[in-house]
This record gives C-alpha cells, sequence and structure tokens, in this order.
C-alpha cells in the first residue's frame, strides 16, 4: 500500500558543527519561546534555527540558514540512499522504570489523500499550525525534522531486518540524554535489506501516529509543487505496533472560565448522566479506560462508566464503535458537551478547556485557582488509535501523546 523509499539524508558534519547534542532539539510543536531562545545560543547550528526560525522573516532566514549550511559542509548528504534505524531508551515518566528500547525506521513515504487507505490518520488539527509549516516548505525546500508512523508486522519481518544479525548497521550518531531519551541512529545499505522493508511497507497500510499537521501541509505542498519529484515524498519514521516500547501517554483536560455552580454541581449531574461516582482512590497510573479522576477544589471524584458497550449506548454520534468507545470521546460528548455546553465542534475554538501533559502540573493550577477543574485521563492504547483509523474516523485533537518523541536533527531531508 505505502510506497516507502531510502533516501540520502542531509546529517550534521560534527567535524565542522561539533558535538551532536549541541544540534539537534525537540520537535518544533513542544519548544516553548524561552526553549528556543536557549536552543539557538547553545549553537548557531542548532536545528531549531530552522524549525523555529527567528527574525523579520522568519521562513527566509531558515531558507538562507539551510543554503548556508550545505554550503559549507555543516550539513552533509550520505553518498548513497539509505534507511536509517533510530532507536531509542528511556524511562517511563510516571513510573520512572526503565522501558523496552523503541526502534524506528526512518525513509521518505510517499504523500497520499488519506481517501486512498494507504495513510491513516487518527487524530484531528488546527488550521494555524498547517499555514505556518506551509510557509516554512515553500521557502526552506526541506522537511527538517520527521513525522512519526506504525504499521503492523505481527510476523517481524522488518523486525528481523533492523535487529537481526544478518544485516550490517553502522552507528552515524548518539545522543546520551535528550527529551527523555537517549537516541542512537544507524543506517543501513544492503541492497537486499533495502528491498525487504521497502516491499513489505507497501503491503500494509502506514498510520500517522505524531506529525499530522506536517503530513497534511507536506501533501498540499506536493500538489503545488509537482514538479519536484522528493515533495512528493515526506520524511518519516516507522515503528511496528508489536513493537515493546510503544508508549502513549494521556493529555489531560483544564476547565475554566465556567459558572462556579457549573463545577460545583458536576459530580451530581455526572451520576445523573449514568456515571458511577465515588471520592478517588486510585493514583493516576491506575487508571483504566473509561475512568477519569475530576481533580475540584473541593476534591477528587473518580467517575466512570462500567464497560465499553455503555459507552457506545451513551454517546449520541454518527461515529464508529471504536470513536464512540474511547475516553477523550465520551469525556467531550457527554461530559463536556452535554454538561458543560461545549460542544465538539467547538473544542478547537472554545478558551474553556486547555491541555496538559502533566498531572501534578493540573492540580497545582486548580489549587492556585489558575483553573477551576481539571479531568485526569487514562493512558490511551495503540489499538484503539488503530481501531479508530480503520473506521475512517479521527479522534479528538490531544487525544494521544506518543513518549517520548522524534529528536529532530539527526537526519533532514533536502526536497530540492
Amino acid at each position: 500500500m505505502a510506497e516507502f523509499k531510502p533516501f540520502k539524508g542531509l546529517r550534521f558534519n560534527t567535524e565542522l558543527v561539533g558535538t551532536l547534542d549541541d544540534v539537534v532539539a525537540p520537535p518544533y510543536d513542544v519548544i516553548s519561546s524561552v526553549e528556543v531562545a536557549a536552543l539557538h545560543q547553545k549553537s548557531k547550528f542548532n536545528v531549531a534555527h530552522l524549525t523555529r526560525p527567528s527574525g523579520e522573516d522568519p521562513y527566509a532566514t531558515a531558507a538562507e540558514l539551510f543554503k548556508s549550511w550545505k554550503l559549507e559542509n555543516a550539513l552533509t548528504p550520505e553518498k548513497e540512499p539509505v534507511f536509517y534505524i533510530y532507536r531509542q531508551q528511556f524511562n517511563d515518566p510516571d513510573t520512572g522504570e526503565e522501558f523496552p528500547e523503541r526502534v524506528g525506521v526512518i525513509g521518505i513515504l510517499k504523500l497520499e489523500d488519506y481517501s486512498t487507505g494507504k495513510v491513516l490518520p487518527h487524530e484531528n488539527t488546527l488550521s494555524a499550525a498547517r499555514a505556518d509549516r506551509l510557509s516554512l516548505y515553500r521557502k526552506t525546500l526541506a522537511n527538517f525534522e520527521s513525522i512519526y508512523g506504525l504499521y503492523s508486522d505481527p510476523d517481524g519481518i522488518v523486525d528481523y531486518v533492523i535487529n537481526g544479525p544478518k544485516y550490517l548497521r553502522t552507528v552515524v550518531g548518539e545522543v546520551a540524554d535528550s527529551i527523555g531519551s537517549s537516541h542512537t541512529l544507524e543506517t543501513i545499505d544492503d541492497p537486499a535489506a533495502i528491498e525487504i522493508i521497502s516491499n513489505y511497507l507497501e503491503e500494509v497500510p502506514v498510520f500517522i501516529a505524531d506529525g499530522h499537521h506536517r503530513y497534511e501541509t507536506s501533501l498540499g505542498f506536493s500538489k503545488e509543487r509537482i514538479d519536484l519529484p522528493n515533495a512528493q515524498y515526506i520524511l518519516i519514521t516507522l515503528t511496528s505496533f508489536e513493537d515493546e516500547g510503544l508508549l502513549v501517554l494521556p493529555t489531560h483536560r483544564l476547565l475554566h472560565g465556567f459558572e462556579p455552580e457549573e463545577i460545583a454541581s458536576l459530580p451530581t449531574k455526572l451520576a445523573s448522566a449514568g456515571f458511577t461516582v465515588v471520592p478517588n482512590n486510585l493514583k493516576d497510573t491506575e487508571l483504566t479506560p473509561l475512568q477519569f479522576i475530576l481533580v475540584t477544589a473541593q476534591g477528587e471524584y473518580l467517575f466512570s462508566l462500567p464497560n465499553t458497550a455503555a459507552a457506545i449506548k451513551l454517546v449520541p454520534s454518527d461515529f464508529s464503535a471504536a470513536w464512540k468507545s474511547l475516553d477523550v470521546s465520551v469525556l467531550h460528548t457527554l461530559v463536556i458537551g452535554d454538561l458543560l455546553n461545549v460542544p465538539l465542534d467547538k473544542l478547537s475554538t472554545t478558551d474553556k478547556v486547555t491541555y496538559t501533559r502533566d498531572a501534578e502540573e493540573a492540580r497545582v493550577k486548580v489549587v492556585s485557582g489558575e483553573i477551576q477543574a481539571a479531568v485526569i485521563m487514562a493512558r490511551p492504547t495503540v489499538d484503539q488509535m488503530k481501531a479508530v483509523s480503520e473506521a475512517g474516523d479521527k479522534m479528538p485533537q490531544k487525544s494521544t501523546f506518543f513518549y517520548p518523541k522524534v529528536l529532530s536533527g539527526l537526519v533532514l531531508y533536502d526536497l530540492s
């Protein structure tokens, strides 16, 4: 189904730019303006100068920098097309326990309309973010960072190539500690290995896990620049659904701007709406699907539905059963929609619902009075994401957070 190819990636020349640690950065959309400034100061070659450029015309600034870095060999291309094997070792951020290594293959993916079924989304996007990246692509003609995707490999065909003893892999980059994990980049250029990976991906769809904005932006740009063959592809890191290192974290909901009585009456209204409501006695990591913690100034409440069948029955929508049984769907339709009068189609524009991935931050904000309440979510599962995508639906925004993020700056893709 999906066309996935090796490519001549651009990598930083450490003999010229110094240590790789100084030039890599988190993805553009998870770094604050303060962090951007710090990364810009860290090295004049830090990739954040490209992903989050500054100046009166930041996109033109990024284009000039990218051009100059190539000319002075700060960025150098591979001699031949390769796949990159990307390994991340990390601890569970909630428990501190070591998690299995996550392994991905970095290559370029043919851009396809979602309607073809070759590439499937799982989450809705915002137009402002797409406009920003489109301006950057138009000026720079490059992908400075990879999106992240998933594919099924139940028989371990690709896994054997990237982890088994048969095919030679060469380490070309290492970063000891950044964005919550260590990072190792390898190249694999064996023609037989490349053929196995490419051929296998032609048989299965690719699911976008992280980077929907960039995928949709690149798809639009590919139609603008049909004269540019490289622009018909996007830089992507692919991990199999069967990888033991896959970890998806929740994004918690913050509530503010409501009438005090709306929040004070929520526990009672939840019980009337079919939820079981009791004082909370669970740790956040003990939450299971269809369990939620409501944090208010008066205390914490555990509210839940008994099972998936109850969720499917109660959620009033034309979406699939997979979508109706999602925690975020239950919360946004039955609670935030029905009880707080913020319907699903207003989520992208309301200022009454915001988000955080840090549950303790949410609690601190409730205690301080900065927000009125928070809803702590259970961890979503990869299987839920896959089921919703296969059903042709999209999760509400901020439904999943794949941890850790893919580091930017290990390898770049030149569209020109």
